[in-house]
């Protein structure tokens, strides 16, 4: 057998490789990204162990039940689950991202003070019930009680407040040993595709 039967066969084998190497990052930035939406159905993060979202707090302690309360944890519009996407890729890397800009501080978790500046501003006032008025009604001859309200306004001033901020890291995106398995299995199937 002669040196060019042999190096036939092995610049197939190159030729296939180089062909199929390019598009390698961005399967992989894919596999990446349908892991952090998973993580979304699944309310948390898929690393070494499965780590569950922290809940959120329970908003009527404090004020009334905001609309869409029994909605999944880190989803309001579906903006942040939607944006997560290949940002770059070129021949030997791939990044993966975000635009939105509280996406970083969900996925790592925040805990600082900040200094709110408050803009004067006029807050209209409601006063309980002075009084009552009694009333007939025409039609059904029975007596209708309507609340009597005191209204006014005043204004408030401008000023400035500190809001500590403590928002919990409910990580969609990071190192994961499933998330790297995973990615050697579908590199090995792409190149086992090509090669044969």
């Amino acid at each position: 057998m002669s040196n060019e039967n042999i190096s036939l066969p092995i610049q197939q084998l190159e030729a296939k490789f180089r062909s199929i190497l390019p598009s390698l990052p961005k399967i992989a930035g894919n596999q990446v990204v349908n892991f952090a939406l998973e993580n979304f159905k699944r309310q948390g993060f898929l690393g070494d162990s499965f780590q569950p979202w922290r809940k959120r707090k329970n908003p009527t302690k404090w004020g009334k039940t905001p609309p869409r309360n029994n909605r999944a944890t880190l989803v309001d519009t579906g903006t942040l689950r939607r944006s997560i996407r290949i940002v770059r890729h070129n021949f030997d890397e791939v990044v993966i991202g975000s635009d939105v800009s509280y996406a970083k501080a969900h996925n790592d978790g925040v805990r600082l003070g900040i200094i709110q500046q408050i803009k004067p501003f006029t807050r209209k006032t409601i006063s309980k019930k002075v009084g009552i008025i009694k009333n007939t009604s025409l039609k059904t001859k029975s007596n209708i009680t309507f609340g009597k309200y005191q209204t006014g306004e005043h204004t408030v001033k401008a000023h400035k407040r500190r809001i500590n901020q403590n928002i919990p890291a409910r990580k969609f995106l990071g190192q994961s040993q499933y998330l790297t398995a995973a990615i050697k299995r579908t590199i090995t199937a792409e190149l086992m595709k090509a090669f044969r």
